[in-house]
């Protein structure tokens, strides 16, 4: 039973890796984007690079902490603080879903930001199993 329980501690700890790796990549890729690649252009061809980076930085306020959380969470076991990542995620997840239309459209000059949209979507159902199952064994949803 205790090697199950560690491998779901460490399922959530790799989640976690994934997440962060995933963001820093994307948020490089954005990044050249802006000053290499000559930023994206609106229809009129005024370049709007800044915005998009700041926009895709500020998905990493509940990300950053909540993988953290999650690298972290092997070492430390608290639940509490798998509950926290867990409505960090979830506000991630909304916030993401409200995003995808707008990344669709912005993505005919770079697709960076359907990207994480897509993953974000790909990564949520995870995180919620991975979680689910630490709380059930635990006794505490």
């Amino acid at each position: 039973m205790d090697r199950k329980a560690d491998s779901a501690w460490n399922r959530i700890r790799v989640l976690g890796i994934c997440e962060l790796v995933a963001f820093v990549a994307i948020a490089f890729s954005v990044n050249h984007q802006e000053t290499v690649g000559g930023g994206w252009k609106t229809i009129s061809g005024i370049g709007v690079g800044g915005p998009f980076l700041q926009t895709y930085l500020a998905a990493g306020l509940p990300l950053i902490p909540s993988a953290i959380i999650f690298i972290l969470a092997p070492k430390q076991k608290k639940v509490g603080r798998l509950k926290v990542a867990r409505i960090l995620q979830l506000i991630l997840f909304i916030a993401v879903c409200l995003a995808f239309v707008p990344s669709a459209v912005i993505a005919q000059y770079g697709p960076q930001l359907l990207v994480a949209c897509i993953l974000g979507v790909v990564f949520f159902p995870f995180m919620m199993i991975f979680v689910g199952k630490l709380l059930k064994n635990k006794g505490d949803k």
